[in-house]
């Protein structure tokens, strides 16, 4: 999966301004704006709307099989058959973009620490 920039572009606008490198952003607001420009822009509401919609009816048909299930029941098939509807049901979300994973792939994602530091080096979290 990848991030759609398609999606909210008003709240990329609002966030971020074109570097002086191709492919890179900088910040145009100060990080403890961040959270508030994001919850606050109406393009993240209605989107936060959808997507809410999405997983309350992912959670009213897996419900049943969540209380269906008992000591007799196979927990690998469980998970896999909840997972793949939840999948299903967020393809209609288009924040995400799903791509073909290779084995080269891997060294291109930047690594959790990366994304949890904020560091300036990760490209692709933006």
């Amino acid at each position: 999966m990848t991030w759609n920039r398609a999606v909210i572009p008003g709240v990329r606008t609002a966030l971020f301004q074109p570097a002086d490198r191709p492919g890179y952003d900088h910040l145009q607001i100060p990080i403890a704006a961040v959270k508030s420009a994001i919850l606050g822009h109406t393009e993240f509401t209605a989107f936060n709307q959808a997507v809410t919609q999405l997983f309350d009816q992912w959670q009213q048909s897996n419900i049943p099989r969540l209380i269906g299930f008992d000591k007799d029941g196979h927990p690998k098939a469980l998970i896999e058959t909840i997972a793949e509807d939840l999948l299903a049901t967020f393809k209609a979300a288009p924040l995400l973009v799903a791509i073909e994973w290779t084995s080269d792939y891997g060294a291109s994602l930047p690594l959790a620490a990366d994304l949890r530091s904020g560091s300036d080096s990760c490209r692709s979290c933006r």
